[in-house]
Parts: C-alpha cells; structure tokens; sequence
C-alpha cells in the first residue's frame, strides 16, 4: 500500500485525488488514475506548453531512458517515442531526442551509470546531458551562445 495514497491526475483534465494526502493512520483508500499513462503525460505536457505560451516562453521537452540495457532493446517503447514526438511536433514544442544524442556520440550506458548502482546518472552523465542540451537550445536558437 506504500505510496497509493499519493495526489494523482484522475484523468486527462488533470483534476487531482487523494489531497490531501491522508495520514498514516487513516483507512487505506487510494483513488487510481483512469487515464493511460501515455495519454496522462501527454495532457501534462499540453498543460505546461499552454502555460508557456501564456508567459510568451518555450517549453522544451527532452526524451530520455532508452539508453538503460533493461530499455535498450524494447521495441514496445517504440511507438510511444513516436507518438511523443509527433505531438511535440504538431504543437510546436522543442523536443530532445536524448536518447539519439546519447547513441549518435557513442555514449554507453556504463559511461552514464560508471559507480552508481541505482540506474541513475553519474556526473559524467549529468555533464553530458547539459553539453547535449545546450547545444540543441542553441541550434534551435532558444538561447544565444556564450
């Protein structure tokens, strides 16, 4: 039951559950999401966009996790990559395929993962996820090179 009682988006419309959270006392009730996780990331993405172009700024989306060897291979990710991708393209959001950045430089995820038993970035990771990131807001001309 650890962790079902957490605030969650019931749906797309993203009206929120389980807030507040209840106590650890309290009776074992949790609502669940009906909404796909895809399609519930999807809404949350348009959200955020939509409150960018209300601030007149960029959202900038960037893909990552293909890379881990448990992931690599999956070729059940594959349309959601896609379908991810192709809504950031047709709503005019930024995305960064870090993945493909990570695979077009050679960058193995032992590199990524060197000391860290956990499947979370080591510094050298994180580094190379700021040079990647840095070099894709500049093409795309969202920031000025210093």
């Amino acid at each position: 039951m650890f962790g079902l009682q957490k605030p969650v988006f019931v749906h797309e419309e993203l009206d929120l559950a389980n807030v507040s959270v209840p106590g650890p006392s309290a009776p074992k009730r949790a609502i669940r999401t009906q909404a796909s996780r895809f399609d519930l990331t999807l809404s949350i993405i348009k959200h955020m966009h939509d409150a960018c172009m209300k601030q007149r700024c960029r959202l900038v989306v960037m893909k990552f996790g293909r890379y881990l060897p448990r992931w690599k291979d999956n070729a059940d990710l594959l349309p959601n990559e896609r379908r991810l991708r192709d809504a950031a393209q047709r709503l005019n959001i930024a995305y960064l395929d870090l993945d493909d950045a990570f695979d077009a430089n050679g960058v193995t995820a032992d590199e990524l993962l060197w000391g860290n038993d956990d499947g979370h970035w080591n510094a050298y990771g994180h580094r190379l996820a700021a040079d990647f990131l840095y070099e894709f807001l500049v093409e795309s001309q969202l920031i000025t090179a210093m």
